[in-house]
Formats: C-alpha cells, sequence, structure tokens
C-alpha cells in the first residue's frame, strides 16, 4: 500500500509539472528611437531612463488599456503587466516588448505602446509638429515567448527524477520480494 501511495504522488507530481497545459506565449518586440538625445557622456544614460519611466507611466499604460479595451482585446490588464521597456546600450533606442497568448494581439499591444508613448512624450515636451522627438524605427515583429531556463531546468529534473521513481518501483518491488523469499527458504530448520 506504501508503494502504490508514492507511485500516485509520483503520477500527480508529473502531471502537474507537464507543459501539456501550459499556454503558448508570443513576444512582440519594437523600437522607438529618441532624435534629441543629449551629447555629454553622463547624461545619455540618465536620458534613457527618464524615457523608460515616461513609456512605463501610469497614463500611457491608461491610455493604451482604454484602446485595448475599445478595440475589445479582453485581457489588456494580463498583456500590460508584462509591458517590459529597456533601452538597448550604447544607443538612443528603446526596446519595447509585450508577452501575449497569440501573435497578433501582441504586435497590436507593442506597437500600441509605442504609438501612446510617443504621443504622450510630445504631449509632455509641447511639441506639436515639425521636427518630432521620438520615431519608431520597425513596427512589432512577434516570436514565441522564450521559457525561463530555471523553471524548465526544474520541470526536466523533476520529470526525470519521477520516471526514475517509477522505474525503481517497478523493477524494485518484484526483486526485494523474490530475494526475500528467497531469504526465508534458505533459514536453517530449528532443531
Amino acid at each position: 500500500m506504501r508503494y502504490l501511495s508514492l507511485l500516485l504522488v509520483v503520477f500527480v507530481a508529473l502531471t502537474l509539472a507537464s507543459p501539456a497545459g501550459a499556454k503558448r506565449m508570443y513576444e512582440a518586440r519594437t523600437t522607438v528611437l529618441d532624435l534629441h538625445p543629449l551629447l555629454k557622456d553622463g547624461d545619455l544614460d540618465k536620458r534613457m531612463a527618464a524615457l523608460v519611466t515616461l513609456a512605463k507611466s501610469q497614463t500611457v499604460v491608461q491610455r493604451v488599456a482604454a484602446t485595448m479595451s475599445s478595440l475589445r482585446m479582453s485581457n489588456s490588464f494580463e498583456i500590460l503587466s508584462t509591458l517590459d521597456v529597456t533601452p538597448v546600450k550604447d544607443t538612443t533606442i528603446l526596446a519595447i516588448t509585450v508577452k501575449a497568448e497569440s501573435e497578433e494581439m501582441a504586435k497590436v499591444a507593442a506597437d500600441l505602446v509605442a504609438n501612446e508613448f510617443i504621443q504622450y512624450y510630445n504631449e509632455t515636451m509641447g511639441i506639436k509638429s515639425g521636427k518630432p522627438g521620438l520615431k519608431i524605427l520597425e513596427p512589432a515583429a512577434a516570436r514565441p515567448a522564450p521559457r525561463h531556463m530555471p523553471w524548465y531546468l526544474g520541470q526536466r529534473v523533476l520529470e526525470v527524477v519521477a520516471v526514475g521513481v517509477a522505474i525503481g518501483l517497478i523493477i524494485g518491488i518484484p526483486i526485494g520480494f523474490l530475494i526475500g523469499r528467497r531469504a526465508r527458504s534458505k533459514r536453517p530448520e530449528p532443531i
């Protein structure tokens, strides 16, 4: 009975760790170029940090959420919670990435964030027309989102251990039974 419950626990662990139930995620990335960078050495990092903060601001996120809602994209909160804005090292380019369950949703969300960010930047800087301050370098392109290595490795280790335990139980129980039976049969008879 003890071995049967251990086998059941291993089966449940394998079922829960199985990637079959995991949703396929797509990651869309677009880039925005800052056309008015500051030229002093330390100022580029400060400028890019300020732009990252502006791109992730509550105003931009709320505007994108409202637009996504009007487009009937039901899970806008879930999508926008994956928003990541990072400066590309030693450049005046910001990379905006968003993850979603559909390739098209990810592209639309990344493009919306980029457009709202540029519009909000122009409003904040008082740019009405003429020379823009930011421009989209490339529209969003989606690809399957990479899996996190720690979870993936942990999942594989769990699967290997569970299979090893299951095989050990399947082989070990009959062998243990045979060894025990043989040991009992070789005992000397009491006098």
